[in-house]
């Protein structure tokens, strides 16, 4: 019994540490979280469109630059890449190898004010200087699927 009593301080502490670190978890960042969808309706057709007009090349949505761009290191390396690490390629065909083919991006309306205007030139400066080629497609004037591999440059 004495034993017992000894324990009790011990064991409440424990209990009420183990119940602060639990509300501390819960109480997160204030942020409110929600589900989204990676593809918009208009890159989802286009999605599948590629797919059927390249069955043997791997087609990849949404591929962050920092994936298919480096950038060697120097003095100006940290803000470079900041400024491609939050930047994604639409889409990125692949050789069965998973060589880089194609980037292309997909430009609805959005793409029309100076500031998408100057962002997708930074875009392109950082694709061209790594050497992939990029071709742009207005929603309006995507080839058919019979026309992509030329457009790509692909020979099936």
């Amino acid at each position: 019994m004495d034993t017992l009593i000894t324990l009790a301080p011990l064991i409440i502490l424990i209990a009420v540490i183990g119940l602060l670190v639990k509300l501390a978890s819960k109480k997160g960042t204030g942020a409110s979280y929600y589900k989204k969808k990676p593809l918009t309706q208009a890159e989802k057709a286009l999605y599948y469109k590629l797919l059927k007009a390249l069955p043997n090349n791997p087609v990849l949505a949404q591929v962050s630059m920092s994936a298919i761009v480096g950038i060697k290191k120097g003095k100006d390396w940290q803000s470079t890449f900041n400024k491609i690490s939050r930047k994604y390629a639409d889409f990125v065909i692949c050789s069965p190898a998973f060589d880089v083919i194609a980037i292309i991006e997909l430009d609805d309306s959005s793409h029309e004010s100076d500031r998408a205007r100057h962002a997708d030139k930074e875009k392109d400066a950082a694709l061209n200087g790594a050497g992939y080629t990029v071709i742009r497609w207005r929603q309006k004037d995507i080839p058919s699927v019979e026309d992509i591999p030329a457009a790509l440059g692909i020979q099936h």
